[in-house]
């Protein structure tokens, strides 16, 4: 019971942030060219795909801060492949700009929690 729930913890972001993405793919009427799409067209698209790719990725990192770091590489792969600006210069550099990125945020070591012992009240 308690890993089903563990699996639907973090599947269930997943199933609504894709079921969001499609909602708005269906229903939205796309522009004619990416210059012509309004901003409220462009954040409607990356916004539910960059939540999606973040959710994603968070299944085999386990760490949210790592995986939006993960997701944000993959979106601006993306935003420049369909500006036509992506060449093999700028690939290799958000590459390594995200893995020196994913390593600057590390896990948090938990430690173990000592016990504040309560203070007396004193009278003066």
């Amino acid at each position: 019971m308690q890993r089903v729930k563990k699996l639907a913890t973090k599947f269930l972001p997943i199933l609504i942030s894709a079921g969001l993405l499609f909602f708005i793919i269906y229903y939205t009427e796309p522009p004619q060219s990416w210059n012509q799409a309004s901003t409220l067209q462009i954040l409607g698209l990356l916004l539910p795909l960059l939540v999606l790719a973040t959710f994603i990725a968070n299944l085999f990192i386990n760490y949210l801060p790592r995986s939006f770091i993960i997701g944000l590489g993959i979106m601006i792969l993306f935003v420049l492949k369909s500006l036509d600006i992506l060449n093999f210069l700028t690939t290799p550099a958000i590459i390594l700009t995200t893995i020196v990125s994913f390593y600057f945020f590390k896990k948090p070591k938990f430690t173990r929690v000592t016990k504040i012992p309560k203070l007396k009240h004193f009278k003066i």
